[in-house]
């Protein structure tokens, strides 16, 4: 069953989101539609935040999930006040917003055109939001989660806790890492038919003229076939019976 939902998150720098208040609260939004089951947290079947407590490792509430209904046309997970980032609540909510946001962008019709595949066997990304004390953030192979520390800093010239699960580009960062590696394991299967036809990202080439195209074609070259569209432009593959295309050999990234 296809719910419409929508996905919030901290869209800018925390010390730039605080120079830059809405009135609407330091969130900002993202419709998405998805097939999943989604429950407080938030969890879903693909992503689920788990806020353990740094120092007893015990599991806290997570966010409300509030279904689609006669009050409101899309799910959304509650956040009790929108301009408190440092509460638990703003917290799980902003890094589930970013993953989802990361995520959907990679799948979109002129990037991957594909849903991703993580790298480990499950199909659930576990999200620690506050792992512990520590100026760090990293992919966790074996416990198939993201995890996120904060660390004490400055934000807007005061003494503040920093918490990277709040930077968008942090989370994005980690959220390319279980699928990027991945890529390598399904080095045949190209992100788009079209990206056959660019062998060299370029803003003057016209079939890779977009953004959202060329960091597509970049991503899978680099991250799948560990190498550079470099060589000539190879002829169309053919599909093979299964529907998929051709071995890697005529491949422009192949080795």
């Amino acid at each position: 069953m296809a719910i419409p939902v929508k996905v919030e998150f901290l869209a800018a720098d925390p010390a730039m989101s605080l120079f830059s208040r809405p009135r609407s609260g330091l969130m900002q939004g993202r419709h998405l539609t998805l097939r999943e089951t989604l429950r407080d947290g938030p969890i879903s079947t693909r992503v689920a935040v788990l806020d353990l407590d740094p120092e007893d490792g015990m599991l806290l509430p997570g966010a409300p999930y509030l279904p689609p209904g006669p009050e409101r046309a899309r799910g959304l997970w509650q956040v009790a006040d929108r301009n408190d980032m440092t509460a638990r609540d703003f917290q799980q909510v902003s890094v589930f917003g970013a993953i989802r946001t990361t995520m959907a962008m990679f799948e979109e019709e002129d990037v991957l055109g594909r849903p991703l595949v993580w790298a480990f066997d499950g199909p659930q990304l576990l999200v620690v939001p506050r792992a512990g004390r520590m100026a760090n953030a990293f992919y966790h192979r074996a416990s198939r989660s993201l995890q996120f520390f904060y660390f004490d800093g400055v934000i807007a010239e005061e003494e503040t806790t920093v918490y990277t699960c709040l930077s968008p580009d942090i989370v994005a960062h980690e959220t390319a890492m279980p699928f990027s590696t991945a890529s390598r394991r399904i080095s045949t299967t190209p992100p788009h038919r079209n990206r056959w036809r660019c062998t060299r990202p370029s803003p003057t080439s016209p079939r890779c003229s977009s953004r959202r195209n060329r960091a597509g074609w970049r991503l899978w070259c680099s991250r799948t076939m560990a190498a550079t569209c470099a060589s000539p432009a190879p002829s169309t593959p053919s599909p093979s019976s299964s529907g998929a295309p051709a071995a890697a050999a005529s491949s422009p990234c192949a080795t």
